[in-house]
């Protein structure tokens, strides 16, 4: 029974310690997805308007020319799509370790319950009760049927 006991809490530390983890990775997760987020959109704000001052340098010296976007590359697509599915992903998981631990807590103390027998008398009391018993029956014990 100790041993079963102390492999559930070994397996409630572990799922504590899996949940606080996993938290602190989606935490990290978003901050830096946010601040990269944040460096995306600085980027494309200053591709646009170097975009814009080479058109203007371009017309200025009479020189007409057309950049497309597809030559850089699409700037407009986003990939907070998939990002998000990432983060999803991270929530997803820590609500399932979270209920795991959950579990976790309530079943050990209902199988230590069920487990055990209740004792019906003391073990000394048993002891004597058996070491008390009327002497006409132990006298009875042995003689044969009849």
């Amino acid at each position: 029974m100790l041993a079963r006991a102390q492999l559930h809490n070994n397996w409630k530390k572990f799922l504590s310690d899996a949940v606080k983890l996993w938290q602190e990775y989606a935490a990290q997760f978003a901050a830096q997805e946010q601040k990269l987020a944040e460096q995306i959109t600085t980027t494309k704000e200053a591709f646009l308007e170097s975009k814009v001052s080479s058109a203007k340098a371009h017309e200025a010296a009479g020189q007409v020319q057309e950049i497309s976007d597809e030559e850089f590359g699409d700037l407009t697509t986003s990939t907070s799509g998939s990002a998000q599915k990432i983060t999803d992903t991270m929530v997803d998981l820590n609500k399932s370790l979270a209920t795991l631990q959950e579990q976790a807590m309530a079943v050990p103390e209902e199988e230590v319950h069920l487990a055990k027998r209740p004792r019906r008398k003391h073990p000394k009391e048993e002891d004597a009760s058996m070491q008390d018993a009327p002497r006409e029956e132990s006298a009875e014990h042995g003689k044969p049927f009849g």
